[in-house]
């Protein structure tokens, strides 16, 4: 896989108002997608939880792919519970995003927090996610970590 898997995984994110952060950690080779959810609803977690590590397995089977790292993490903060899904650089795709956020719908669509844009053109351009792109590899060493987040429908990138 390439290098720079962990930007281009960073851009295709900016897609998904369910996340409320991406993290990517290239001095490990951890990116970490985080949702929220507005309760600790202990059984949905559980479940979307299993439904997820069944899922992916099945999924790293077709594909004939060992996951180096790949874990979920739950967090709860006054009424907030973050979950977040740990993957390594090397095999973790887009596809494999797509999944995770196509499951945290299924499960926990009610309890979501989604920082939906009025104007979600302005984050799907793909003239904007160029640019982006362009300028971390201007200034970015291999081994740069990233942050991403959403806050009042708007994305914060940080260069850690």
């Amino acid at each position: 896989m390439k290098s720079t898997n962990g930007i281009e995984l960073i851009t295709a994110s900016l897609d998904y108002p369910e996340l409320n952060m991406v993290k990517y950690d290239g001095i490990n080779s951890i990116i970490t997608f985080e949702i929220a959810l507005i309760s600790e609803k202990v059984d949905e977690q559980k479940l979307f939880e299993r439904e997820l590590n069944k899922c992916l397995n099945t999924y790293d089977k077709l594909r004939g792919v060992e996951p180096i790292t790949r874990y979920i993490k739950t967090k709860s903060i006054r009424g907030l519970c973050l979950i977040s899904f740990h993957r390594d650089i090397e095999t973790v795709n887009r596809e494999e995003l797509k999944l995770f956020i196509k499951l945290a719908n299924s499960f926990l669509s009610e309890f979501l927090i989604k920082n939906d844009l009025n104007y979600p053109d302005a984050i799907n351009n793909k003239q904007l996610k160029r640019s982006l792109l362009d300028q971390i590899y201007k200034g970015s060493k291999t081994k740069s970590s990233y942050l991403v987040y959403r806050q009042n429908g708007r994305v914060i990138f940080h260069n850690r």
